[in-house]
C-alpha cells in the first residue's frame, strides 16, 4: 500500500540534496541541474524514485536467484579447490594426520555450495532492503526491512553451526539429496536450520508485495502473497518431515520406518510435489521482478537524463 507521509517531506533535490525552497518546478537545481519537478514527490509510486535504487533492487533479486542455484555448483567448486589448492597442499605436507585432514576437508567441502548460497542470499536481501531515501516510504517499511535482514542471517549462522558439526558422523550431503549413513546430530541440525528459516520466504515476498503495490500491480502483489505463504508453509513441512524421518525410532515409529512405511512414502511424495510447485512459482516471480526493476531503472534513467538541464548546451 502507498505510504502516507506523517509530515511534509523536505524540499530538497532528490539527486544531490540541495535545498529547493523558492525554486519553481520548471527550473533546474542550481547544484546538479536536475529539473526541480523531478525531486518533488507527491506519492510513493516507484516511477518517481531514484534509478540507482531500482538497480539495487534488481541486483538484489539477481543475487537471490543465484543463491537458489548455487548449491548445484558446490561439487564443482569443491573439485576445483581440491585439484588446485587443497590436494597439492596435502600431497606436499609432512604434517602428521594428513589422512584425517583429507577426511575433514571432504566433510566440509560438500557444504561449499550451500555456504555460497547463504552468502548470496544475505547479500541479495541487503540490496533489496536498502533505504530508498524517501522518508515516508522508508518509515512505512522499516520494520519489514529489518525483519527480512535478520531472517536472511539465519542461513549463514546455520552453515557455521553445520560446519562445526560436519565431522560428527559418516554422512553424504549433496544438492541432490541427503543420505544418512549413521543417525547422529547432523541431520537434526539440518532440519532445525530449515525450521528456523521458515519466516524467510514469507518476509521476502511481503517485501516484494509492497513494491508491487507501489508499482500499481495488483496482479503481482496477489501472487506474492500466495507464494510467500505457500513457500513458508512448504519450508515448515520440509523441516518437520525431516525431523520425523530422521528420528522415527525415537518417536516410536520403528526401525527403518522410512524405507518400509507407506506413510513415509506419502510424506516424501508430497514433499517433492510441494517443493517443485512453489520453487517454480518462486523462480517465476523473482525473474519477473528482476526484469521489471531493470527495465524501470533504465527508463527512469532516460527520464532523468531528459530532465537534466546541466547536460544541455548553453543558449
Amino acid at each position: 500500500m502507498p505510504a502516507t507521509p506523517s509530515e511534509p517531506a523536505k524540499d530538497e533535490c532528490y539527486r544531490c540534496g540541495y535545498d529547493l525552497r523558492g525554486i519553481a518546478n520548471d527550473y533546474a537545481c542550481p547544484e546538479c541541474g536536475l529539473l526541480a519537478e523531478r525531486s518533488r514527490r507527491v506519492t510513493d509510486e516507484l516511477h518517481q524514485t531514484r534509478p540507482r535504487w531500482l538497480r539495487s533492487l534488481s541486483w538484489g533479486i539477481n543475487l537471490i536467484l543465484l543463491a537458489v542455484f548455487a548449491p548445484l555448483a558446490g561439487d564443482f567448486i569443491a573439485d576445483l579447490l581440491w585439484r588446485f589448492v587443497v590436494g597439492p597442499w596435502l600431497a606436499s605436507t609432512s604434517l602428521p594426520g594428513s589422512s584425517w585432514l583429507w577426511y575433514n576437508w571432504s566433510q566440509h567441502a560438500s557444504l561449499l555450495g550451500f555456504d555460497l548460497s547463504a552468502v548470496l542470499l544475505l547479500a541479495g536481501v541487503i540490496l533489496l532492503t536498502r533505504r530508498e531515501g524517501y522518508p515516508p516510504a522508508d518509515r512505512a517499511d522499516r520494520k519489514l526491512r529489518i525483519a527480512l535482514r535478520l531472517a536472511a542471517t539465519v542461513p549463514v549462522l546455520a552453515m557455521l553451526v553445520l560446519h562445526t558439526n560436519a565431522d560428527s558422523g559418516y554422512w553424504f550431503f549433496s544438492p541432490y539429496g541427503f543420505y544418512l549413513m549413521s543417525r547422529d546430530l547432523f541431520p537434526n541440525l539440518v532440519a532445525l536450520a530449515i525450521l528456523f528459516s521458515t519466516p524467510l520466504p514469507l518476509l521476502l515476498f511481503l517485501r516484494l508485495r509492497g513494491l508491487a503495490g507501489r508499482a500499481r500491480s495488483a496482479h503481482l502483489a496477489e501472487h506474492c502473497r500466495i507464494v510467500g505463504i505457500g513457500a513458508s508453509a512448504t519450508t515448515l513441512y520440509v523441516a518437520l518431515s525431516m525431523l520425523t524421518l530422521y528420528n522415527a525410532p525415537t518417536l516410536g515409529l520403528g526401525t527403518y520406518w522410512m524405507g518400509r512405511s507407506r506413510e513415509a512414502l506419502w510424506i516424501v511424495d508430497l514433499l517433492a510435489v510441494a517443493s517443485c510447485l512453489f520453487m517454480l512459482w518462486y523462480l517465476y516471480l523473482l525473474v519477473r521482478f528482476a526484469i521489471a526493476f531493470r527495465v524501470a531503472a533504465r527508463n527512469l534513467r532516460r527520464t532523468w537524463t531528459r530532465d537534466d538541464r546541466s547536460l544541455r548546451p548553453p543558449p
